[in-house]
This record gives structure tokens, C-alpha cells and sequence, in this order.
């Protein structure tokens, strides 16, 4: 596991990860969904992570839920955030339990883009 370091400069202050701090693309779709559809992806075994990092971005308003599963078939944990149609969103959500998926719920206007990726980040 790689080290997180911090370097300060005049006008601001840097935290930089090492290479290995960052899992592989765990979930992701560039499909647009139609007017209050869906997306969910695989669940993924979350052990040995600290974070999970998902960023969005669509033309169309919606919500987006980072879910936990004691084992991969009961979705008992959740946050979710609110989307706002043409920004961008990132977010950051401490592992709660051994796997993880990611649900997206468009809103009431089918989409022209979307973007949607999330991995694990280490302590």
C-alpha cells in the first residue's frame, strides 16, 4: 500500500496519493438512460479499500446511491445524493460493509449523456 504524502506550496496546500492507492474502474456507464429508468452495477468485494470514489455527469437531474451489502445480495447500507442536470458531481463515501454497488435513478427527462464511474481509494 502506498503512502499518502502532503506538499505545501505558496498558494496551496496538495495531498498527492501514490499509484497503488487508487483500485481499478469498478463501476461504469456512458449509456443514457430514458426518462426515470435506472442503472445498477456489479457488486464488488470492497475488502482492504477505505473509500469509494463515484463521479456523475449528465445533462438531466437524478439520484445517485452508493449502496453496501454485508453479502453481495442484501443492500442494507446506502447514501445518496442528489443530482443537479448539467454539473458535476464527485463524492466520497467510507466503506461500511464487505461489498459495494452503485444504483443511479434518472429523473423525469430521459437523458442525452451520461457518465458515471466509481473505485476504491485506500485509507
Amino acid at each position: 500500500m502506498g503512502k499518502l504524502w502532503h506538499r505545501k506550496t505558496e498558494t496551496a496546500e496538495v495531498y498527492v496519493s501514490t499509484p497503488n492507492e487508487y483500485s481499478d474502474i469498478c463501476a461504469q456507464t456512458s449509456t443514457p438512460l430514458a426518462a426515470n429508468a435506472s442503472w445498477v452495477s456489479r457488486a464488488w468485494d470492497t475488502q482492504g479499500w477505505g473509500l469509494v470514489i463515484a463521479t456523475v455527469y449528465s445533462d438531466q437531474p437524478g439520484t445517485l446511491y452508493v449502496e453496501f451489502s454485508q453479502d453481495g445480495t442484501n443492500w442494507d447500507a446506502e447514501e445518496n445524493f442528489a443530482y443537479t442536470g448539467g454539473t458535476r458531481l464527485g463524492v466520497l463515501v467510507d466503506v461500511v460493509a464487505p461489498y459495494c454497488r452503485i444504483r443511479y435513478v434518472n429523473g423525469a427527462t430521459g437523458q442525452t449523456v451520461f457518465r458515471l464511474t466509481a473505485r476504491m481509494r485506500r485509507w
